[in-house]
């Protein structure tokens, strides 16, 4: 006896899939036929149940071997020039040389690629969630989470794309992307859009060495690439900081002929700026309060955190830190505590790393209590 686990079975074209078979005795599980352009068999030992992977990407290999797993695989047709192509596909068991159950798969299409821009704070560290997901998928719920909608990116923030996508999984090689053969014929680069009279376009590609990580959701058909924008130079016409990212499959991949574009999506680099609040010449009260609020605006993005300093010198030295969390619309604010503060003095404050854009010199007035008693009339007399 012998039987298909699952009946008929569903795969999108570059993914791989799981033929699970239960039989009694050493049998033989045939894929396609020489209708199809595709006849591959497994050879099935001994009894039970037995899973046939299928990796419909690397079907372009002459070896069998190389895209099945499960079984030991002999192909009675010619290697192929492309990938499996779409189409329903007849699975044929027997068992001790008797058919006993038929099945089919069905390669569908790839879906359409599309690409979202997102910004994300230089503090996230992408090679903390590496793994940690489904089937070995990234964990992006982290990213997810502090990742916000937008194109125009500060210097220093990740430049976040979210691609929506199928069919790619088993082709990601996550420090390779350079359409290669290693990188299984995908290809994703940001470059320069404008890069100036007699200059190259500035080029970012997806390699270990390119400030470019990438996290695969492929359980959600999802990839996410972040780009550390903290080397990118930028320039003082706003046209040169313009960066187009590009996502493609070369022939390497063995689903197109020539390099075909996926999605694209552009992002605009801008330079930090902080503004600061009080400013020089503020002054600090005896009679205000403890508390030294700080306020300020920027176009880092959401929830990036910035540290701001009250530093006192000579005689009076002093150092005072607090963090600053940036909201949705650039604003912060944060507290100082002057409680235990020498008075009396003058102090900077600016927000780290922006000292040279945002040193301001702050006076902290020391108190200096009198009473004055008016002369009183008493009986006639001063």
């Amino acid at each position: 006896s012998g039987s298909f686990t699952e009946g008929n079975l569903t795969v999108t074209r570059g993914n791989e899939v799981t033929i699970a078979v239960s039989h009694s005795g050493s049998g033989t599980l045939t894929i396609g036929g020489s209708e199809y352009g595709f006849n591959v068999t497994v050879d099935l030992g001994g009894s039970g149940t037995t899973e046939v992977v299928l990796d419909t990407r690397a079907t372009t290999a002459s070896d069998p071997a190389e895209f099945i797993d499960g079984g030991a695989a002999t192909m009675h047709s010619p290697p192929l020039d492309e990938a499996l192509e779409p189409e329903r596909y007849l699975l044929r068991l027997e068992v001790d040389g008797v058919e006993q159950d038929l099945s089919t798969l069905t390669v569908e299409p790839r879906g359409e690629t599309t690409a979202a821009s997102f910004r994300a704070p230089e503090s996230f560290a992408p090679a903390e969630y590496t793994g940690g997901g489904e089937d070995g998928d990234a964990d992006v719920g982290p990213l997810e989470a502090a990742m916000s909608e937008g194109s125009t990116v500060a210097r220093g923030d990740y430049a976040v794309i979210r691609f929506e996508e199928s069919g790619l999984e088993t082709a990601l090689n996550e420090s390779d992307l350079t359409g290669s053969a290693a990188a299984n014929g995908l290809k994703l680069n940001f470059t320069q859009t404008d890069p100036g009279p007699n200059h190259a376009a500035r080029e970012y590609v997806a390699t270990d060495g390119g400030n470019v990580s990438v996290l695969p959701s492929f359980s959600n058909d999802r990839l996410y690439v972040l780009w550390n924008t903290s080397a990118v130079p930028i320039e003082t016409q706003s046209g040169r900081n313009q960066y187009q990212a590009t996502f493609a499959l070369t022939d390497e991949s063995g689903l197109v002929e020539s390099e075909t574009t996926l999605a694209t999506t552009t992002f605009a680099l801008r330079r930090a700026s902080v503004s600061l609040e009080p400013t020089t010449g503020s002054v600090h009260q005896p009679w205000d309060n403890d508390t030294f609020v700080v306020t300020g605006q920027t176009n880092r993005v959401t929830g990036t955190t910035l540290e701001a300093r009250l530093r006192g010198t000579g005689s009076n030295s002093f150092l005072e830190l607090s963090d600053a969390t940036i909201n949705d619309d650039g604003s912060f604010e944060t507290e100082l505590d002057l409680s235990s503060v020498p008075l009396g003095t003058n102090a900077t404050l600016w927000l780290r790393p922006y000292r040279s854009e945002t040193a301001e010199q702050i006076h902290l007035v020391a108190p200096d209590p009198a009473i004055e008693l008016e002369p009183q009339p008493v009986n006639g007399t001063s």
